[in-house]
């Protein structure tokens, strides 16, 4: 087989706020490709056992595995603490950017796209798209009873449209 390569950065030049190697041009990742390290037997063991807990969804064994030494692969840890705030604790209870996104309405309605640019501030990484945040804001839209309320401005088939969101009265 062929040897494989990570890249594994948490700045960019030029990217104050980086959040991750998506948000760079082709020619920037082209410039990391010379940083490129080799992926050892314990980088793979260690990502196969995080894969087998994150695929299970079980809030436990996430836990569990987080216990162990992960510094092998730098990033795995933050991020899968990260996704674990994305789990309710408790059923029928609102995820960690759930709670955000209706901390920010409190405030008042807010554009679609501004709501979605907030949700990014304080983050460590980037975790949320736009297609997930449109996501959860229809979820939310759709509970009974309904936490907030959307008002679409034109095309709603958008990845992210154009539009206003409140919190439902």
């Amino acid at each position: 087989p062929r040897p494989v390569s990570l890249i594994s950065i948490d700045s960019f030049p030029g990217h104050p706020q980086f959040k991750g190697l998506g948000e760079l041009t082709p020619p920037d990742v082209a410039s990391l490709f010379a940083f490129r390290q080799r992926v050892t037997p314990p980088q793979f063991a260690l990502a196969a056992e995080a894969w087998d807990a994150y695929r299970g969804q079980d809030r436990r064994r996430i836990e569990a595995f987080l216990q162990r030494d992960t510094t092998a692969l730098p990033y795995l840890s933050a991020a899968l603490r990260r996704y674990l705030d994305e789990l309710p604790v408790e059923r029928g209870g609102l995820t960690r950017s759930e709670r955000r996104l209706i901390e920010q309405l409190s405030g008042g309605p807010l554009a679609i796209h501004d709501a979605w640019s907030r949700m990014h501030e304080g983050e460590r990484a980037y975790y949320i798209t736009d297609s997930s945040f449109w996501a959860m804001v229809k979820r939310l839209a759709a509970r009974s009873p309904a936490l907030i309320h959307v008002a679409v401005d034109g095309d709603a088939s958008q990845a992210l449209p154009r539009g206003t969101l409140s919190l439902a009265q």
